[in-house]
């Protein structure tokens, strides 16, 4: 689910207009794009800083929807425009995401042609022995006129496939296609790779299994994790190849396509194998299965709108990142500086990080522009059962902070537990290097569970027993 949150600064005396204006207006607007509630409010349980006592002059809008891909448009439709103010809001909300690669936009372009009844063949990549140009969960969207979204990698392999998916638009049958990068196989200028790709092709549309590849879709933009499994080698599990099993984060079966259950259940050559999803597996062939993972994009919070701050917001989003930003100078805050960001939030730290949501996928980097500020924020965000918290800043400082937390109660082990100074170290001097050494860091902590090699030295705790 995506929450869009905003503080409407009004035209004086326009309030109550507006308020009955956006409650006739927005749901026709939005009603069949994917908008489930509407709330015109001055709302306190929202996750954004605490707003002044009520006035005449502004009001607060939440509004939920279903998925990033629904998200069309900005908060306020156009035309009531005449009700606002020429306030900044002291909340900017999510613009619709700008895909940053091929893959990412495949459940974007899934939707968008079920919606138009537009046919295609879902071309993904389950299996790879040896040397291959792309690995397991590589996918690419054919279409009957001979379009096609993402990629296979290209070359001869990909002409093949693409060839056989027309014939399957034509009304062929789903199969599983397997390619020897041999000579054969060698790509345009000669290079061979020499391994070996099995690659399943399942047409998909508004009358063959349409459902399925919705809820496929829709798992992959959603907050939580999903894990879907692939039989793809029929003589090795017993079942139909290809098959499809979609599980939701804790182990349920939610939808499944051309598959046979047992007693309702995904049968034991599937379930034997899973990937645990919250260790944020990367995709698996075994024994007949492909199990490609539709991890959701962790957030970021990063507390300083600064250089640093800015560099690194663009660098985490193109890596899987949902950017928040939160400082306290609404020019910094601006949509120009951090087009990319899902929230930015103008705000005091003491009052806006006590209120901001922190979960335990949460990533923290503090990046403000002084000491007192890196304190404070710190001082929020140390025990708050963050995934990651990292500071940047010398030693000298770092230690002077933590002894200063020390005095104020927070605890040894979650000071120990802050990445400080943060980065890798890559001899990185420029802004944009230390932005790449942060960023570095982060992939490193999310996809190895944890474990960051090649840190910088952790500063030393000083604690007397």
């Amino acid at each position: 689910m995506i929450y869009v949150v905003a503080t409407i600064e009004l035209a004086e005396g326009k309030r109550e207009e507006f308020l009955e204006a956006f409650r006739q207006v927005m749901p026709k607007v939005h009603a069949e794009k994917g908008c489930l509630e509407y709330t015109p409010a001055i709302d306190q349980e929202t996750a954004i800083p605490a707003q002044p006592e009520a006035r005449e002059d502004f009001v607060v809008v939440m509004e939920k929807w279903e998925s990033v891909s629904a998200l069309e448009a900005h908060l306020i439709a156009p035309h009531m425009n005449e009700y606002r103010s020429q306030g900044t809001p002291s909340v900017a909300f999510r613009a619709p995401r700008k895909f940053t690669d091929a893959t990412e936009g495949i459940p974007h372009r899934v939707r968008e042609s079920v919606a138009a009844g537009r046919p295609f063949v879902l071309c993904r990549l389950v299996e790879t022995r040896g040397s291959t140009p792309q690995k397991p969960g590589a996918t690419m969207l054919v279409y009957a006129d001979g379009s096609q979204a993402g990629t296979l990698g290209g070359g001869c392999v990909e002409a093949e496939v693409k060839r056989r998916a027309l014939e399957i638009a034509a009304g062929g049958s789903p199969e599983i296609a397997t390619f020897q990068l041999d000579s054969d196989y060698g790509w345009d200028d000669g290079l061979i790779c020499g391994g070996r790709m099995k690659i399943a092709l399942e047409p998909f549309g508004p009358e063959s299994d349409a459902d399925y590849i919705l809820e496929v879709a829709r798992q992959f933009e959603s907050d939580t994790g999903a894990i879907e499994a692939v039989v793809f080698d029929s003589e090795a599990t017993g079942l139909p190849a290809p098959s499809n099993y979609l599980f939701a984060e804790d182990g349920t079966l939610i939808a499944h396509c051309r598959a046979e259950l047992q007693d309702g259940v995904a049968p034991e050559a599937v379930l034997s194998r899973m990937p645990d999803i919250s260790q944020r597996p990367r995709p698996l062939a075994s024994h007949g299965v492909a199990y490609l993972p539709l991890l959701p994009r962790c957030r970021l919070v990063i507390v300083g709108g600064g250089h640093v701050g800015q560099a690194v917001a663009q660098l985490a989003d193109g890596v899987g990142f949902n950017v928040w930003v939160v400082d306290d100078r609404a020019d910094i805050v601006s949509e120009e500086r951090f087009p990319t960001a899902e929230r930015r939030i103008t705000g005091d730290v003491s009052k806006v990080l006590p209120d901001l949501e922190i979960t335990s996928s949460t990533y923290c980097l503090i990046v403000t522009r002084g000491h007192n500020h890196d304190e404070e924020a710190l001082y929020h965000l140390a025990e708050r059962g963050a995934r990651y918290v990292g500071m940047i800043g010398s030693k000298r400082k770092i230690k002077m902070i933590f002894d200063d937390l020390l005095n104020e109660g927070i605890s040894p082990d979650a000071l120990r537990q802050v990445y400080a100074p943060i980065g890798l170290d890559i001899g990185s001097q420029t802004v944009s290097e230390i932005a790449i050494s942060i960023v570095a860091e982060l992939i490193a902590h999310r996809n190895r569970g944890g474990e960051v090699v090649g840190r910088l030295p952790a500063v030393t705790l000083d604690v007397v027993k």
